[in-house]
């Protein structure tokens, strides 16, 4: 959980800055690894051994809906205009110093 708060406060602090891309993703690549392996051995050890394929594409179907689910409600809430979802992401210099129309995606 460190790993993914820390991944989020360097891309919050740092914006667009190739590096920070690097590190965030570092920082996201190290909560996955660790997160995955004990996950998948809950499914192992809790699956009867003949039904266990089955655990395994449950888990992975429910895992990818909570990905697009989450992904589609941060893009709605993005696309809705500036709240405090969008101060969090990345933008271009150009865009925080000057507030243009342009600059709104």
């Amino acid at each position: 959980m460190l790993a993914l708060i820390a991944g989020n406060l360097v891309l919050m602090q740092a914006g667009a800055h190739p590096m920070a891309l690097f590190g965030s993703l570092l920082a996201f690549g190290v909560h996955c690894a660790v997160i995955q392996g004990p996950l998948l051995s809950i499914v192992a050890s809790q699956a009867p051994a003949h039904l266990r394929g089955t655990a395994f594409g449950i888990f992975y179907t429910v895992m990818a809906l909570t990905v697009v689910s989450a992904n589609t409600v941060f893009g709605s809430v993005s696309a809705l205009g500036e709240g405090p979802v969008l101060r969090c992401t990345c933008r271009p210099p150009a865009c925080e110093s000057e507030r243009r129309p342009a600059c709104r995606q």
